[in-house]
């Protein structure tokens, strides 16, 4: 759930398909906030929150594409912020390019394109997403492919884990049965990303999701290392092919206490995407603020989610009235 408050409004989006938004106005037919905040939360339990700090009108619309995809527009006339919460999307070039390093031939791969590896050499295809590079190794004797397709992580993190990228990591060998001399799933951490700045990564781990149970292992899936000069989480499996995720335990997470609940506290940036951990692990973002006040969005639930914001002028005054079914 997305809630917006702001200068008498209330701005509520579910993160379904359904939408709630009224203005709270005194003598006005809106719906009181707190009958619409107590329904909302009672058909849709925690999600996620947008607000401003100060009292300033403002225009937002927040669209949700994990699971399911919806959307909620208020406008006003005196500053604004859009909110759109999205999957991420990685950077790619147009076709996979090779780097000869000291361990190794660096090839950067593209999303749901073969990339070919020879035989003979030691090979880490590199992929670019939300909070750094996914990474397969191969070494063998004989060549094959990889395909490697990314979606927001639609399975659920282990109790007591986060993500630590929003996204998961599909990847497909050609010839998966191939005895490989050295097969590893990997993740290369930005650690200039708001998420990971917050974690303590040496404590991450890469799991492999259990179709049956629909939740992501971290237990006895392969060899794990931390390659701390690399800022790296390497895992050494007998089989890469499925759906990986990089997680971190919740005592890894830099926590405060907010009225006794813990809270994880993010400092986003206008324009690029923020990614929110999920796991059920309360997470606030808040962006630079102007000269009428700051926003925050805050989220709270077990899907991993990402958000962009960008602030603009509104150039027309609207109040968009929705009927609840009330």
């Amino acid at each position: 759930m997305v809630q917006f408050k702001c200068a008498g409004l209330l701005l509520l989006f579910i993160g379904t398909t359904s939408v709630l938004a009224a203005p709270i106005q005194t003598g006005s037919r809106g719906v009181r906030e707190d009958s619409l905040v107590r329904r909302a939360n009672r058909r849709h339990g925690t999600g996620s929150r947008v607000r401003v700090c100060a009292g300033a009108t403002t225009t937002v619309t927040v669209t949700v594409s994990a699971t399911a995809t919806a959307s909620a527009t208020a406008s006003a006339a005196t500053a604004s912020a859009t909110a759109t919460a999205t999957s991420a999307d990685a950077t790619t070039t147009d076709a996979a390019t090779a780097t000869d390093e000291e361990e190794g031939i660096v090839l950067v791969g593209v999303f749901d394109e073969a990339t070919t590896l020879d035989a003979g050499d030691l090979l880490k295809v590199q992929y670019l997403t939300g909070s750094g590079k996914y990474e397969v190794e191969y070494e063998n004797t004989v060549s094959n492919t990889v395909t490697v397709s990314q979606k927001t992580a639609t399975g659920l993190a282990p109790s007591g884990f986060h993500f630590l990228d929003t996204n998961s990591f599909t990847v497909k060998l050609s010839d998966p049965t191939a005895n490989a001399t050295l097969l590893k799933s990997d993740y290369i951490f930005n650690t200039s990303s708001p998420l990971v700045a917050a974690v303590d990564i040496t404590k991450s781990l890469v799991g492999r999701l259990d179709t049956t149970t629909n939740t992501f292992v971290v237990e006895n899936v392969g060899e794990l290392e931390f390659e701390d000069d690399e800022g790296e989480i390497s895992l050494a499996v007998d089989d890469a092919n499925g759906e990986w995720a990089v997680l971190a335990p919740h005592f890894a997470f830099t926590l405060v206490d907010e009225e006794g609940k813990e809270e994880l506290h993010l400092n986003g940036t206008f324009d690029t995407v923020q990614q929110y951990p999920g796991g059920g692990v309360k997470a606030d973002i808040l962006f630079p603020a102007n000269d009428i006040g700051s926003l925050e969005v805050e989220h709270n639930g077990t899907a991993p989610i990402t958000v962009t914001v960008t602030a603009q002028t509104p150039s027309v005054r609207s109040v968009y009235n929705v009927d609840d079914g009330s």
